[in-house]
């Protein structure tokens, strides 16, 4: 059996079909092993952007639609979609038992555990970050999240296609299997005094980040084994959940990597 055989059999599709549109997304999302039901090209795109395009797409032996630029937003709905839309029939969440016998098999495992993000622009830079940051994997719940959609995959900068996401029926259950994983649990929590700059992040982790209104849920919280914090200044109490994310992943990756 190959690796690409095996990584299908991990794969579970959710069947909503979406547009992916903007050069970047597109361009990540025909490097990846996703696939892409149909591809269109605004006719007036420019030169060297079309002619990679058009390279990625023989490479998936895709046939290319083209149509003039104002007529695209009949596929994407009225954003910036910059002349180039794909289609995906289903985003490929990955299985549990790929998460815990594969993934985490790393000596550094990060995973970055999403409670009800619940903006899908949140979600996508989270997905940015955490892919560039090589996070072992997203987890998000399957009710009362953003899933992952046009506008994520926008957000993400196509990121989204780069990272193994995993949606579970239970937070809850899912925290308590990785603790048996000896996965330390770090749960990100407003005001407290024992702040991030003060943690170790050196083993296996899985960071935990909340809502945008109510942070992470009581329940998560106590299983937690540590609850951080982000150190603040000022007199407005507003870092977003992507800001937040986004300076605790870079806290991790500099303790793992540029510690002395």
């Amino acid at each position: 059996m190959n690796n690409k055989t095996h990584y299908k059999k991990q794969i579970k599709k959710i069947n909503e079909s979406f547009f992916v549109f903007g050069i970047q997304p597109v361009i990540e999302l025909l490097k990846s092993n996703h696939p892409v039901e149909q591809l269109i090209l605004a006719t007036e795109t420019d030169g060297k952007i079309k002619s990679k395009i058009l390279n990625l797409a023989e490479q998936k032996s895709l046939n290319v639609n083209g149509i003039q630029k104002q007529q695209m937003q009949r596929f994407t709905g009225p954003v910036v979609h910059q002349g180039v839309a794909a289609e995906i029939k289903s985003f490929r969440y990955i299985k549990e038992d790929f998460l815990f016998n594969k993934l985490l098999d790393s000596e550094n495992a990060l995973i970055v555990i999403l409670d009800q993000v619940q903006d899908p622009h949140n979600l996508g830079a989270i997905i940015r970050t955490a892919e560039i940051a090589g996070a072992t994997c997203i987890v998000i719940p399957e009710k009362g999240s953003a899933l992952v959609n046009s506008t994520v995959a926008k957000t993400s900068a196509g990121a989204v296609f780069h990272i193994p996401i995993h949606q579970t029926h239970d937070l809850f259950i899912l925290i308590e299997n990785l603790k048996n994983k000896n996965i330390q649990i770090h749960a990100a929590e407003e005001g407290l005094q024992n702040n991030l700059f003060n943690t170790n992040f050196a083993s296996k982790i899985a960071l935990i980040i909340g809502s945008e209104g109510t942070g992470v849920r009581k329940n998560l919280k106590r299983i937690a084994d540590n609850n951080v914090s982000i150190p603040q200044y000022g007199k407005v109490n507003s870092l977003n959940a992507s800001v937040s994310a986004a300076i605790i992943i870079f806290e991790i990756v500099r303790q793992r990597n540029f510690r002395k």
